[in-house]
């Protein structure tokens, strides 16, 4: 007999910070796109080193269209509309 599949709350809470990587594998797109939209504002964050991160409220509050927590970020307006796998 097998188990059923894990379900959003069997995963536990979701981190507060996330990179590019994590982002990518959420919307289903390349690592690379998800950096170039970093890059250009497109999604609200910061360059950490060499990893781009953004909160976990900031990139929910930018995939829903809402306000990003701390203010708007230019670019965050661009007219992309993504789907998110899941």
């Amino acid at each position: 007999m097998t188990d059923p599949a894990p379900t959003p709350e069997d995963a536990g809470p979701s981190p507060a910070y996330l990179d590019a990587e994590t982002i990518a594998a959420e919307l289903g797109v390349h690592i690379q796109t998800v950096q170039r939209y970093f890059r250009e504002g497109l999604i609200p964050g910061r360059k950490i080193g060499k990893q781009w991160r953004t909160t976990r409220a900031a990139f929910d509050a930018w995939l829903t269209g809402g306000p990003v927590p701390g203010g708007r970020l230019e670019g965050t307006d661009s007219g992309i509309t993504l789907e998110v796998k899941g």
